[in-house]
C-alpha cells in the first residue's frame, strides 16, 4: 500500500506508520495465537490510529505531533492484536522447542557460535529439521528507524505460537498489558511520552529531556510521579501493584 498516495498523508505519517507497523510485526510476536498478522494489516489499523490521532491532537500541548501520533497508531495496532484468539500448540511440538532453546543454552554456555551446524550436530537433527523448529521459537528483530526495505528473508506474517505458560496465563499476561495500555491513556500526552520512552523504549534521561524541552530532574520526577498513577489505576483494576514491574522487566 502507498500511503503517500492516500490524500492528507504526508511522507513522514507515511513512514511512521510502515516503521511502528514493522516494529510491532516483530517485537509483539504474542504467544499463544493462531492467526497470522501481516505487516499490511497492520498499516491498516495504522491508518485508523492517525486518523485518531488528527481529531484528538492540540498543538498547545506541546508534545510534537509525529510524537502523540506514533503512540494512536501503536495503540490501535495493539488494540487489534488483543483480540485474537488463544491456540495451544502440540505436546509433541512444545517438546522439541524446549530441546532446541537447551540446546542453544548448551552451546552459548560452552562458548560454541550457536548456528544451525552446530545445533544439527548436538540435537542429532537434520538441519532442515532445526530450521522448522527454530521457526516456532517467539523472536525480538532489533528495527531500525527505516521503514521496511522488502527483504527476502523477512516473512511475510507473524504466525503467532505457544512457548512455555498455559493459554491461560498468556490470556493472563495479555490482558494486564492491555490494562496498562489503557491506563496510560489517562496520563497527559508527554507524560505517556516519558513513561514509554524510559520505561518501555530505555531512552536515557537526557534524551527525553532534549526532546520535550525539559530538565532531567524534571524528567525524573514526571516519570517517578506518572509511575504511581500507573499502579493505582492497575490496582483499582484488581492487580497487584507489582504488576506493572513484571511488564517492565519484560523489556
Amino acid at each position: 500500500m502507498s500511503f503517500e498516495a492516500m490524500s492528507g498523508f504526508s511522507p513522514q505519517e507515511s513512514s511512521l506508520i510502515q516503521r511502528i507497523a514493522q516494529e510491532v510485526f516483530f517485537k509483539y510476536n504474542l504467544q499463544g495465537f493462531e492467526h497470522s498478522i501481516s505487516r499490511e494489516d497492520l498499516c491498516h489499523y495504522g491508518v485508523v490510529g492517525l486518523l485518531e490521532a488528527r481529531v484528538s491532537y492540540d498543538e498547545r500541548s506541546g508534545t510534537p505531533w509525529l510524537a502523540f501520533a506514533a503512540l494512536r497508531v501503536r495503540g490501535e495496532m495493539i488494540d487489534h492484536l488483543r483480540k485474537l484468539p488463544m491456540v495451544r500448540l502440540p505436546q509433541a511440538v512444545q517438546s522439541r522447542v524446549k530441546q532446541l532453546k537447551e540446546a542453544r543454552r548448551a552451546l552459548q554456555t560452552q562458548q560454541i557460535e550457536v548456528d544451525h551446524q552446530h545445533l544439527s550436530t548436538a540435537l542429532d537433527w537434520t538441519l532442515d529439521e532445526v530450521r522448522e523448529v527454530e521457526a516456532l521459537l517467539p523472536r525480538r528483530v532489533a528495527v531500525d528507524d527505516g521503514v521496511d526495505q522488502g527483504g527476502d528473508e523477512l516473512p511475510s506474517a507473524v504466525t503467532v505460537t505457544s512457548d512455555g505458560p498455559s493459554p491461560e496465563t498468556q490470556a493472563l499476561q495479555f490482558e494486564l498489558a492491555m490494562l496498562i495500555n489503557r491506563c496510560l491513556q489517562r496520563l497527559s500526552a508527554q507524560n505517556r511520552l516519558i513513561v514509554v520512552g524510559r520505561l518501555l523504549e530505555g531512552l536515557k534521561l537526557k534524551e527525553l529531556a532534549a526532546t520535550l524541552g525539559y530538565t532531567a530532574e524534571n524528567i525524573r520526577v514526571r516519570q517517578k510521579k506518572s509511575q504511581e498513577q500507573l499502579k493505582s489505576c492497575i490496582e483499582k483494576h484488581g492487580w497487584p501493584v507489582d504488576a506493572l514491574d513484571e511488564i517492565i522487566g519484560e523489556h
